[in-house]
């Protein structure tokens, strides 16, 4: 059901006239990395007011439309490996964003060992050094 569902709204976008437009190195750099290190670093010093936690909030759903982006065929056709760690990737940040509504530190530390463990995973398969 997933996969149609993943399927199907990709063929939406692509009628839709949906460009590419960043490069998965800049989707990288503008939005993973530093979405996935303030959510990694709550645990060190959680946000004190309602506008620290907003910024949580919008960082988790930063990386959650990444893993979301990083799925389009433009960028994952024919990488099975590719497709599973970018859902997991979006995943991680659906529940961290969870988390900061909910303003648990806690779950959130433990939320970013796993988006560290799904970029690691993704890293050792894919990391292209240029």
């Amino acid at each position: 059901m997933l996969t149609w569902l993943l399927f199907t709204s990709i063929v939406l976008l692509q009628d839709a006239g949906f460009v590419p437009v960043a490069s998965v190195a800049e989707i990288m750099q503008a939005l993973v990395v530093p979405s996935s290190n303030l959510l990694f670093n709550v645990g060190l010093e959680p946000p004190a007011d309602d506008e620290g936690w907003k910024g949580v909030e919008n960082n988790a759903i930063v990386l959650a439309e990444s893993g979301n982006l990083l799925m389009l065929p433009e960028r994952a056709e024919g990488r099975e490996g590719w497709i599973e760690a970018a859902r997991q990737m979006a995943e991680a940040g659906r529940a961290s964003l969870e988390a900061a509504r909910a303003r648990d530190t806690d779950e959130l530390i433990v939320l970013g060992d796993r988006i560290l463990e799904t970029c690691s995973t993704c890293h050792d398969e894919y990391w292209i050094v240029n």
